[in-house]
């Protein structure tokens, strides 16, 4: 998996290797074929 692209608050971030997630923020994700379930349960609200 690799975070292509963070949306935040209205504005475009390109993640870097300090970059942190925070509540709210839209993800871009580029991912092999078929693992799309694994990689929605990582990111959802605990």
């Amino acid at each position: 998996m690799i975070l292509v692209a963070i949306e935040r608050s209205g504005e475009l971030l390109v993640p870097k290797g300090d970059t942190t997630l925070q509540s709210g923020d839209v993800v871009t994700v580029l991912s092999l074929s078929g693992v799309t379930d694994n990689l929605m349960r990582s990111f959802e609200a605990k």
